[in-house]
């Protein structure tokens, strides 16, 4: 018998119960970790439930996705003339508060108009919604991956019995990630990539594309 299990925060632990009910109907364990964690914990035989190794694999694209954004933010403050730090980093902030915090520790280097861009893809932004923001998602499974290990869960979709993949407490399908690396490759980097002077041999090629 296999045991994935997941702890989270006691304020979020209604969220994420119903969530797992969703995809465990059978049930699912409570275990009480202290005063702020509650482990909720799904059994399933060999072959009922994916391979832990897909855990392995989701934190790699993560490490990758969230080391995109913090070339972003690296790259300008070197193209500004200035010595990049261990500090610099794209900050994901669910309040204005937190990202006012995050410019002074995250955005040294950059100017008022990049600090402004980088603002633009903040989760706060939102509103209420913000824990639900695209970068969000990112930032929290991220942080997991950094600590834990993200357990990916079977389940079924609809009156599909075809078997999907679902990571995290949020229920992140497979199909959800590629969109967060659509998001984050081709509406965030497009964006800041304009920031950024072509190489001289790209100038080159297109001077040759134009002729």
């Amino acid at each position: 018998m296999i045991r994935l299990a997941v702890r989270v925060r006691r304020d979020q632990a209604e969220l994420v119960l119903a969530e797992l009910l969703e995809l465990a109907p059978s049930g699912v364990e409570e275990v009480e970790i202290g005063a702020d964690l509650v482990e909720y914990a799904v059994y399933g035989a060999p072959g009922e439930l994916p391979p832990l190794h897909f855990g392995v694999i989701l934190g790699d694209f993560l490490h990758n996705l969230r080391g995109v954004l913090d070339h972003i933010i690296w790259q300008p403050v070197v193209l500004n003339g200035n010595e990049p730090t261990r500090g610099n980093a794209f900050p994901i902030c669910d309040t204005c508060g937190d990202f006012d915090k995050a410019v002074d520790r995250n955005l040294v280097g950059l100017t008022d108009d990049q600090k402004a861009l980088v603002a633009e893809y903040q989760p706060y932004r939102l509103g209420d919604d913000a824990p639900f923001h695209v970068l969000a998602v990112l930032r929290d499974l991220s942080n997991t991956d950094k600590h834990r290990f993200v357990h990916p869960t079977d389940t079924v979709l609809h009156d599909s019995r075809e078997p999907i993949l679902v990571f995290g407490r949020v229920g992140i399908t497979t199909e959800a990630l590629w969109g967060l690396e659509r998001y984050v490759t081709y509406t965030v980097y497009e964006r800041f990539a304009k920031l950024f002077p072509l190489p001289q041999h790209a100038r080159r090629d297109e001077s040759v594309a134009a002729t």
